[in-house]
C-alpha cells in the first residue's frame, strides 16, 4: 500500500468480482449439480486421489501415481484407465457412487454452513462458480473439490474437478478456504 500511495495519486478501486452476491451461495432449493461425471473421471482421474483411484481402480488396470508420468506416458495411462472403465461398467458405477455419495454429504453439510461451498471467478466466460469439497478417502478431509456453476434457469451443473491444490489458488482470489476445507 505504502509503494502505491508514493506513486500514484489516486488509487483504483479494490476488484469486486461479484456484482450479483447471491451467486456466492450455493442455494440448496436448486437440489444437486447435475455432473459431467465422464469428463471429471475419465478426462481429469488424476485430479482424484491416488488411494481413491487404488481402492476403486477397474479390472485389469494397475494405478500408477500420476506426478512420475509425463508427457507420452501420462497421456497413455489416462487413456487405459478410461478404456478400463469402459470394459468394467460396474468398476465405473462404483466410483460415480462413491462421488455422488460424497456429494450429497457436502449438500446436507451446507444446510448447516453456508460457508462450505466457496466462490472462485473464471474470467475466461466472465462467471462466479462454486467449489464444493469433496472427501473421498477420509471423511471431514476434503480430497478435491467439484466446480459448480448456477445456470439462469437455476439449476447447478457440475462442470469439473479440481485438486486441493487448484482449488486453493482459484478460490484465494476472492476469499481463503475455511477451516472445515
Amino acid at each position: 500500500g505504502k509503494a502505491l500511495a508514493t506513486y500514484f495519486p489516486t488509487l483504483p478501486p479494490a476488484a469486486n468480482y461479484l456484482t450479483d452476491p447471491s451467486r456466492a451461495f450455493y442455494h440448496l432449493a436448486a437440489g444437486s449439480p447435475e455432473v459431467d461425471w465422464p469428463h471429471i473421471i475419465k478426462d481429469n482421474m488424476e485430479r482424484l486421489p491416488q488411494a481413491f483411484i487404488n481402492q476403486f481402480a477397474p479390472a485389469n488396470f494397475t494405478p500408477q501415481d500420476t506426478h512420475l508420468l509425463v508427457g507420452k506416458n501420462f497421456h497413455n495411462y489416462k487413456k487405459s484407465f478410461a478404456d478400463a472403465l469402459d470394459a468394467d461398467p460396474s468398476a465405473y458405477r462404483r466410483i460415480v457412487n462413491r462421488l455422488e455419495e460424497a456429494l450429497g454429504r457436502t449438500l446436507l453439510k451446507t444446510q448447516t454452513n453456508y460457508k462450505i461451498p466457496i466462490p472462485t471467478y473464471y474470467p475466461n466466460i466472465n462467471s462466479i462458480d462454486l467449489l464444493l469439497p469433496i472427501c473421498l478417502v477420509t471423511e471431514n478431509i476434503a480430497d478435491c473439490a467439484l466446480v459448480a456453476r448456477r445456470t439462469e434457469a437455476g439449476k447447478y451443473i457440475g462442470h469439473t474437478i479440481l485438486t486441493m491444490r487448484q482449488a486453493y489458488n482459484n478460490a484465494r482470489l476472492i476469499c481463503n478456504l475455511d477451516d472445515h476445507w
